[in-house]
Protein backbone atom coordinates (compact mmCIF):
# COMPACT_ATOMS: atom_id res chain seq x y z
CA UNK A 1 0.00 0.00 0.00
CA UNK A 2 2.68 2.52 1.00
CA UNK A 3 4.77 1.68 -2.06
CA UNK A 4 1.80 2.09 -4.40
CA UNK A 5 0.83 5.41 -2.91
CA UNK A 6 4.16 7.01 -1.93
CA UNK A 7 6.83 5.04 -3.77
CA UNK A 8 9.56 2.56 -2.92
CA UNK A 9 11.85 5.07 -1.17
CA UNK A 10 9.11 6.16 1.23
CA UNK A 11 8.32 2.51 1.99
CA UNK A 12 11.98 1.76 2.77
CA UNK A 13 12.32 4.85 4.95
CA UNK A 14 9.17 3.99 6.92
CA UNK A 15 10.37 0.41 7.44
CA UNK A 16 13.79 1.64 8.56
CA UNK A 17 12.31 4.23 10.91
CA UNK A 18 10.05 1.59 12.44
CA UNK A 19 13.04 -0.68 13.07
CA UNK A 20 15.05 2.20 14.53
CA UNK A 21 12.11 3.13 16.74
CA UNK A 22 12.07 -0.41 18.14
CA UNK A 23 15.85 -0.48 18.59
CA UNK A 24 16.11 2.90 20.35
CA UNK A 25 13.03 2.43 22.56
CA UNK A 26 11.18 5.14 20.62
CA UNK A 27 13.94 7.74 20.97
CA UNK A 28 13.08 10.12 18.11
CA UNK A 29 15.97 12.55 18.79
CA UNK A 30 18.42 9.64 18.55
CA UNK A 31 16.82 8.43 15.33
CA UNK A 32 17.20 11.93 13.84
CA UNK A 33 20.83 11.98 14.97
CA UNK A 34 21.46 8.58 13.35
CA UNK A 35 19.98 9.78 10.08
CA UNK A 36 22.14 12.91 10.24
CA UNK A 37 25.32 11.00 11.16
CA UNK A 38 24.78 8.10 8.80
CA UNK A 39 23.18 10.26 6.13
CA UNK A 40 26.63 11.08 4.83
CA UNK A 41 27.14 7.40 4.05
CA UNK A 42 23.42 6.92 3.32
CA UNK A 43 21.68 4.74 5.88
CA UNK A 44 19.50 2.44 3.84
CA UNK A 45 18.75 -0.40 6.23
CA UNK A 46 19.66 -1.76 9.63
CA UNK A 47 22.84 -3.35 8.27
CA UNK A 48 24.11 0.21 7.84
CA UNK A 49 24.45 0.24 11.63
CA UNK A 50 26.75 -2.77 11.47
CA UNK A 51 28.80 -1.21 8.67
CA UNK A 52 29.01 1.99 10.72
CA UNK A 53 30.38 0.15 13.76
CA UNK A 54 27.30 0.60 15.94
CA UNK A 55 27.81 -2.89 17.39
CA UNK A 56 30.33 -1.14 19.67
CA UNK A 57 28.87 0.79 22.60
CA UNK A 58 31.35 3.63 22.15
CA UNK A 59 29.95 4.40 18.72
CA UNK A 60 26.58 5.43 20.13
CA UNK A 61 26.53 9.18 20.83
CA UNK A 62 23.76 9.56 23.39
CA UNK A 63 25.09 12.46 25.45
CA UNK A 64 22.72 14.98 23.91
CA UNK A 65 19.56 12.89 23.58
CA UNK A 66 17.02 11.90 26.22
CA UNK A 67 17.53 8.51 27.84
CA UNK A 68 14.38 6.36 27.85
CA UNK A 69 12.87 5.82 31.31
CA UNK A 70 13.30 2.04 30.94
CA UNK A 71 17.07 2.47 31.23
CA UNK A 72 18.26 2.09 34.80
CA UNK A 73 21.18 3.67 36.59
CA UNK A 74 21.95 5.68 39.67
CA UNK A 75 23.36 8.69 37.84
CA UNK A 76 22.66 10.06 34.39
CA UNK A 77 26.14 8.96 33.29
CA UNK A 78 25.28 5.40 34.36
CA UNK A 79 22.04 5.52 32.39
CA UNK A 80 23.88 6.78 29.30
CA UNK A 81 26.44 3.97 29.60
CA UNK A 82 23.71 1.36 30.04
CA UNK A 83 21.80 2.74 27.04
CA UNK A 84 24.92 2.61 24.86
CA UNK A 85 25.52 -1.00 25.92
CA UNK A 86 21.90 -1.95 25.26
CA UNK A 87 21.89 -0.41 21.78
CA UNK A 88 25.19 -2.05 20.81
CA UNK A 89 24.07 -5.41 22.21
CA UNK A 90 20.82 -5.22 20.21
CA UNK A 91 22.78 -4.63 17.00
CA UNK A 92 25.14 -7.52 17.79
CA UNK A 93 22.29 -9.90 18.61
CA UNK A 94 20.16 -8.89 15.64
CA UNK A 95 22.97 -9.13 13.08
CA UNK A 96 25.46 -11.54 14.61
CA UNK A 97 26.85 -12.93 11.36
CA UNK A 98 27.14 -9.49 9.76
CA UNK A 99 28.89 -8.15 12.88
CA UNK A 100 31.44 -10.97 12.85
CA UNK A 101 32.01 -10.42 9.12
CA UNK A 102 32.51 -6.68 9.73
CA UNK A 103 34.94 -7.41 12.58
CA UNK A 104 36.94 -9.75 10.33
CA UNK A 105 36.91 -7.28 7.42
CA UNK A 106 38.13 -4.45 9.62
CA UNK A 107 40.90 -6.55 11.19
CA UNK A 108 39.27 -6.28 14.60
CA UNK A 109 39.02 -10.08 14.74
CA UNK A 110 41.38 -12.60 13.16
CA UNK A 111 40.44 -16.07 11.98
CA UNK A 112 42.79 -19.01 12.39
CA UNK A 113 42.74 -22.51 10.94
CA UNK A 114 42.90 -25.71 12.97
CA UNK A 115 46.72 -25.43 13.14
CA UNK A 116 46.57 -21.93 14.57
CA UNK A 117 47.68 -20.28 11.34
CA UNK A 118 45.93 -17.14 10.04
CA UNK A 119 43.28 -17.91 7.45
CA UNK A 120 44.41 -16.73 3.97
CA UNK A 121 42.90 -13.53 2.58
CA UNK A 122 41.16 -15.34 -0.29
CA UNK A 123 39.28 -17.49 2.22
CA UNK A 124 38.40 -14.44 4.32
CA UNK A 125 37.02 -12.75 1.22
CA UNK A 126 34.69 -15.71 0.70
CA UNK A 127 33.60 -15.69 4.33
CA UNK A 128 32.79 -11.98 4.42
CA UNK A 129 31.74 -11.35 0.82
CA UNK A 130 28.07 -11.81 1.58
CA UNK A 131 28.00 -8.77 3.83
Amino acid sequence: MVRDRFGEEAEKRLRLDGQLTYLTLSNVPLIRKLHADLGKSHITDMLSLVEGGYYRAGKWQVDDVPIPPEITGEKLSDKRAHYRELLAAQVRLSFLTAVVAQMVNSGETELFDEKGQPVPDQVLHGVTATF
